[in-house]
C-alpha cells in the first residue's frame, strides 16, 4: 500500500529576504523597474498609490518567487500571485487585478483572492 503525499508547491518564495515595510518595498520596486527599463519611473513614488502596488507585485513575483525561473506556467503565475497576497494583504487588490488581466487570456481568473 502506498501513502499519498501532499503535492509540493511548484513556486518557491523568498519573502523573508525582501524589504519588509511597504515604503521599503515600494522604493526597491521602483528602483528595480528603473534598472530593468533603463528609464526613470514615470509614476507616483507614493508607497500607497495603486500604480506603485503594481510595481511592488511585479518586483516580488520576479525577484522573490521562482515563477520566472520555472518556465512561466500560467498556474505557477497564479500561485505566485496568491502567495504574494497571503504574505502582503495590502496588495490583494493589485494581485486580483493581475490575475483578472492575465486570466482573461489564460482562463485562470477563477483563482481570485478574497479581499
Amino acid at each position: 500500500m502506498t501513502t499519498a503525499t501532499a503535492p509540493q508547491p511548484s513556486v518557491a518564495t523568498r519573502f523573508d529576504d525582501a524589504p519588509q515595510s511597504r515604503e521599503s518595498l515600494a522604493a526597491a520596486a521602483i528602483a528595480a523597474t528603473e534598472r530593468s527599463t533603463g528609464r526613470p519611473w514615470g509614476g507616483s513614488r507614493d508607497p500607497y498609490d495603486h500604480h506603485t502596488d503594481g510595481a511592488v507585485v511585479n518586483y516580488l513575483r520576479h525577484e522573490f518567487t521562482s515563477y520566472d525561473r520555472g518556465g512561466c506556467d500560467p498556474a505557477d503565475r497564479v500561485e505566485a500571485l496568491v502567495r504574494i497576497a497571503a504574505r502582503y494583504p495590502w496588495l490583494r487588490a493589485e494581485v486580483n487585478h493581475q490575475i483578472r488581466c492575465g486570466g482573461r487570456r489564460r482562463g485562470d481568473d477563477r483563482q481570485l483572492v478574497a479581499a
